[in-house]
C-alpha cells in the first residue's frame, strides 16, 4: 500500500511553469515534500541508469530504455514544477524568492544555496555568504 503524506504548510500544487515567489523559511518548509519527490525518482532511475551503461549503442533495446530514463525524468519535473519550483537539471531545484533563488541539489540535505537572477545555478553560494553581505527580504 503507497504511503500517505500530509502536507500542512503546501501553499499550492498548480500547473507545471506556474513558478511560485517563497521566502526563505516557506522553502526550507517545501524542501521535506521536495526530497522525498526526487529520492523516489532517483531510485526509479537508477535500475534504468544501470540497463543504460550496460547496454551497446546498437543494442535494438536501447530506444526503449532511453525512452524509460525520459519519461521519469519528465515525471519527477513535471512533479517539482506543479510544485511551483523550477527544475534546473538533474535532481536540481531552484526556490524562486523574487530577488534571486535558493538551490538544492539531490542528495543534499539543506537548502544552503542561493544564486542571484541572471546568474547561473552553478555560480550559486552558500546562503551565510550572502546574508553576510546583506540582509536580503527573503531571509524572513
Amino acid at each position: 500500500m503507497p504511503e500517505v503524506i500530509l502536507f500542512e504548510n503546501i501553499a499550492r500544487i498548480g500547473p507545471p511553469g506556474d513558478t511560485q515567489i517563497f521566502s526563505l523559511p516557506e522553502a526550507r518548509a517545501m524542501l521535506p515534500l521536495v526530497i522525498r519527490v526526487t529520492r523516489q525518482a532517483a531510485e526509479e532511475l537508477s535500475p534504468v541508469q544501470s540497463r543504460l551503461r550496460r547496454m551497446l549503442s546498437c543494442d535494438p533495446r536501447l530506444p526503449s530504455v532511453e525512452a524509460d530514463f525520459e519519461g521519469v525524468v519528465r515525471a519527477w519535473i513535471g512533479k517539482i514544477e506543479r510544485l511551483g519550483l523550477i527544475a534546473d537539471g538533474l535532481w536540481w531545484v531552484s526556490f524562486d524568492l523574487g530577488e534571486g533563488y535558493v538551490s538544492w541539489r539531490y542528495p543534499e540535505i539543506r537548502l544552503d544555496y542561493f544564486y542571484a537572477n541572471g546568474e547561473r545555478p552553478r555560480d550559486r553560494r552558500k546562503i551565510s555568504e550572502v546574508c553576510e553581505q546583506f540582509i536580503p527580504d527573503w531571509v524572513h
